[in-house]
């Protein structure tokens, strides 16, 4: 398996890119979300005990991929980002949140466990992932560094005004 490509903004949510560059396809692979350490976060956020945790794909839907054919690739939907205060938070929440000085936004995931995911959200900071993708007669691990900007929603902004994150 190659290195995934960097996770992308998309309308919505951000998209890893998975692809295969040898002779033979992969099958049946996963992407699991094994690690996540804090590096710059300014609230409070306690890492998950449950890890590793799977990644669902992006258009077939679950946590596993049973085919990535020579030459193509496939998303992972890596991640969205939640608005904690946005157009539609009443004027005493906003300024609540405000004042307690709470992330505007989180990176939150789509796992294979569907309770996880209210709970699995990350706030704004810098973040260190750790992915393993695993496939038949094959297991890797990466490293992504994710960067969440604390800002306000605003409609005329791209996504990739409040994330970043780059493969180290």
């Amino acid at each position: 398996m190659n290195p995934p490509e960097m996770p992308t903004p998309g309308d919505g949510g951000t998209f890893l890119g998975l692809s295969r560059k040898y002779v033979s396809a992969a099958t049946n692979v996963e992407i699991f979300l094994a690690r996540i350490d804090k590096e710059d976060v300014i609230h409070a956020f306690t890492p998950p005990t449950y890890l590793p945790i799977r990644l669902h794909w992006s258009h077939a839907g679950g946590p596993l991929c049973e085919r990535i054919p020579p030459g193509t690739y496939r998303l992972v939907d890596f991640g969205k980002i939640w608005f904690n205060i946005n157009p539609d938070t009443g004027f005493v929440e906003a300024v609540t949140a405000e004042l307690k000085q709470a992330s505007r936004l989180s990176l939150g995931f789509d796992t294979e466990i569907p309770s996880v995911n209210q709970e699995l959200r990350l706030p704004a900071g810098c973040y260190v992932l750790e992915l393993i993708v695993a496939a038949e007669r094959v297991t890797k691990r990466f490293r992504v560094r994710v960067r969440i900007k604390n800002e306000l929603f605003r409609a005329d902004r791209k996504l990739s005004a409040y994330f970043e994150a780059e493969l180290i």
